[in-house]
């Protein structure tokens, strides 16, 4: 019994595969005798050939690791891309770099945008005295743009130290200027106490001196009476 078109082996339960112009294979062993569909692979005509994928193996493989093939269903890099492509297919250049192979650095686009990935144009201009479209710029100018981002970077630290420094250094005088406030204060309230217990005192020795003065006179006065009370006695007599 012969198979269907289209349909080959001994149970005509396989499938053709893609035959050129349409034909159909060998309903025997299923070959494609006029050949394969473009990207197939003969004789079976039912697989892409290395370096394409997809059902009609029309997509071509990207930039897989060390020449590798892509998957012939999804067109997955297994081993990973070339340097600077896109995982999974590794057809597109990474954020920041364009060209063929992706082996060109995007320049200093605007706004820190990335390039166009196959012309390398800042679509959105460049940053501050650089050329458009490519916004790159020559050698020297390129190490003295390096030479001052490190040196900015190095100011930080700097900075923060000299920073620290001077908030220590405030600390220390207003501390500092702390302790020499109370310390007058203190004197000031001892010198005030001592100043008013002398007055108290000299105040209370005036005082037991004017009533001594007082007492001696009035006894002066008593004894000079007597006196002329006997004096005038005598006389009398």
């Amino acid at each position: 019994m012969e198979c269907e078109d289209g349909f080959y082996n001994l149970s005509c339960s396989s499938t053709c595969g893609h035959c050129l112009n349409g034909e159909y294979c060998d309903k025997v062993t299923g070959h494609c005798l006029p050949g394969c569909q473009p990207h197939f692979h003969p004789p079976f005509c039912q697989v892409c050939e290395d370096g394409f994928y997809g059902s009609s193996c029309q997509n071509n493989c990207g930039h897989c690791l060390n020449g590798e093939h892509c998957d012939k269903r999804n067109g997955t890099c297994i081993k990973g891309c070339q340097p600077h492509f896109l995982y999974p297919l590794c057809k597109e250049c990474k954020d920041g770099f364009y060209g063929v192979n992706c082996s060109d650095k995007c320049g200093y686009c605007d706004d820190n945008d990335d390039c166009d990935k196959r012309t390398g144009y800042c679509l959105m201009g460049c940053k501050t005295n650089l050329q458009p479209p490519y916004c790159k710029a020559d050698p020297s100018e390129l190490q003295s743009r390096r030479g001052t981002s490190m040196d900015e970077k190095n100011d930080v630290p700097v900075t923060a130290f000299y920073v620290a420094i001077g908030l220590l250094t405030t600390l220390l005088v207003l501390s500092i200027a702390v302790i020499i406030y109370q310390r007058r204060r203190i004197t000031g309230l001892l010198e005030t106490r001592h100043s008013t217990e002398n007055t108290q005192t000299r105040s209370e020795t005036q005082t037991q001196n004017y009533v001594d003065i007082t007492q001696s006179e009035e006894k002066h006065e008593y004894t000079s009476l007597d006196n002329v009370k006997q004096e005038s006695h005598y006389n009398v007599i």
